[in-house]
């Protein structure tokens, strides 16, 4: 694993996912002795070949081909194993808005059995060829796409696998608060209380609060705000509704209210936004 961290960074448009693949590579060995390694960001580490156990604070799994592992970070894990055998592997930074990161939004678990991993292994191949290409002026375009897919493969076999929740063991704080930002996600159009989020986590709505505020930076009710605005601005660019119906679908009340806090996080009122934004379609267009 000692590879020069050269990070490759992107960032999507709508759902504000900044990515930064560190190191990518295909690793065949011997015998494997990794023991209390830990690192400061994300390791995704697939068995293409042989039989490997791994362990990350006394959870001890035997890994087959076709098994993912993925190392929080800031944990210790170890991998050993006395055959030979091949990982491909890469380390990663993947967050959201307000630094929410990915996998603590989606809490898959250490390791995961891929039903299908012969995708998977075509489209890490084809990642690893875009992160080694250095002349390509477009590289962190192409391993932004190539690596989200990865993303999407495995957040699909978690779907299929019915959400497994990761170990708790090997759990965070943003983990702990996963199913609030679920929560808020699935029910912005409706009023949203403080206590109400609160209860889901079992805690006191004033401890909850400035919990949630060490976590993410922000209160729990500035974070549903802003989802709420998100929302709202990909409802701007992307239909004709009317101000009120994109009020009522995104929780922000009466039309004036939504006039009101969008223009003082975005510096101008929806309809200019949403002006904005056709008139720059119509530029690249035409």
């Amino acid at each position: 694993m000692n590879q020069s961290l050269q990070p490759v960074t992107g960032k999507s448009i709508h759902y504000q996912l900044q990515l930064s693949v560190l190191v990518a590579a295909e690793a065949p060995y011997t015998s494997l002795q990794l023991r209390d390694y830990c690192f400061p960001y994300w390791t995704c580490s697939f068995v293409q070949r042989g039989r490997v156990i791994t362990e990350t604070k006394g959870v001890r799994k035997e890994l087959l081909p076709g098994s993912l592992m993925l190392h929080p970070p800031n944990i210790t894990f170890s991998e050993w194993t006395d055959t030979p055998g091949t990982h491909l592997w890469f380390a990663f930074q993947a967050t959201l808005a307000q630094n929410l990161e990915l996998f603590h939004l989606y809490p898959v678990p250490l390791t995961l059995e891929f039903s299908r991993s012969e995708e998977y292994v075509l489209k890490f191949y084809r990642m690893l060829s875009k992160w080694k290409d250095k002349m390509d002026p477009f590289r962190d375009q192409a391993v932004f796409a190539e690596t989200s897919g990865l993303f999407h493969l495995i957040l699909l076999e978690w779907e299929r696998q019915g959400r497994p929740i990761r170990e708790e063991e090997a759990m965070s704080s943003q983990d702990r608060f996963a199913k609030v930002i679920h929560y808020m996600k699935e029910h912005l159009s409706i009023r949203i209380s403080r206590e109400r989020l609160a209860e889901l986590v079992h805690l006191h709505p004033v401890y909850f609060d400035r919990v949630f505020r060490d976590t993410y930076g922000v209160t729990p009710m500035d974070m549903l705000k802003s989802l709420r605005l998100r929302l709202a601005k990909e409802k701007l660019e992307s239909t004709s509704d009317t101000l009120e119906v994109i009020a009522g679908e995104c929780g922000l009340g009466s039309s004036a209210y939504f006039i009101r806090i969008f223009k003082q996080a975005e510096g101008m009122t929806p309809g200019e936004y949403r002006e904005q934004t056709q008139r720059h379609a119509r530029n690249y267009l035409f």
